[in-house]
């Protein structure tokens, strides 16, 4: 689990958390996943990520912080990704799934219960999932189409405010993709 972004008001962190326990950690425990929690935030919210808080949700947690000078909703996507990755690179736990969302988002109901998750879950077979889960804004999305894949990334400011869900194998491709947008360079591979 990736959360990026701005906290929430110190009055709203643990209700947040505590959703996010409540919706992805547990539902996936109950399936015999084992869920981390990577929080990427700006380094002046940092200190309130205290153990204490932390333990709400109720799962591993590392906390990682960019600087709020010069930064956009973008580079905190990349920074994120990029933190999962490194970390990845120095564990021999193996991962199999990313679920990559806004740290201040609510759900309403178990992500399991999400159409199309739960069977992209139990479909080991189809590693080449990629799945747009929520999102928060109105179906502008819908008409900035790049060969099928919906994108809401505006002149590098700002990434869609949806859940990304994606086999850990689509990791690169994820990051070429944002280098790209972000740098106008010819995609990866």
């Amino acid at each position: 689990l990736l959360l990026r972004g701005r906290l929430p008001p110190a009055f709203h962190l643990s209700d947040v958390l505590k959703n996010y326990r409540d919706n992805i950690v547990c539902p996936f425990a109950s399936l015999g996943h084992a869920v981390e929690a990577h929080l990427t935030v700006y380094d002046a919210d940092a200190p309130r990520l205290t153990d204490e808080i932390l333990s709400l949700l109720a799962a591993p947690s590392l906390v990682h912080s960019v600087p709020l000078a010069n930064s956009s909703q973008v580079l905190n996507f990349v920074a994120a990704v990029y933190f999962f990755q490194r970390h990845t690179s120095r564990v021999t736990t193996a991962y199999s799934w990313l679920l990559l969302t806004r740290l201040d988002l609510r759900l309403k109901q178990h992500i399991v219960q999400l159409p199309g998750l739960s069977n992209a879950l139990a479909n080991t077979a189809a590693p080449h999932k990629f799945l747009f889960l929520f999102q928060e804004a109105s179906d502008q999305w819908r008409k900035n189409r790049v060969k099928g894949v919906c994108f809401y990334w505006v002149h590098g400011h700002a990434v869609s405010d949806i859940m990304h869900a994606l086999r850990v194998e689509l990791l690169d491709c994820l990051r070429s993709a944002l280098m790209h947008y972000l740098l106008r360079t010819p995609l990866l591979r």
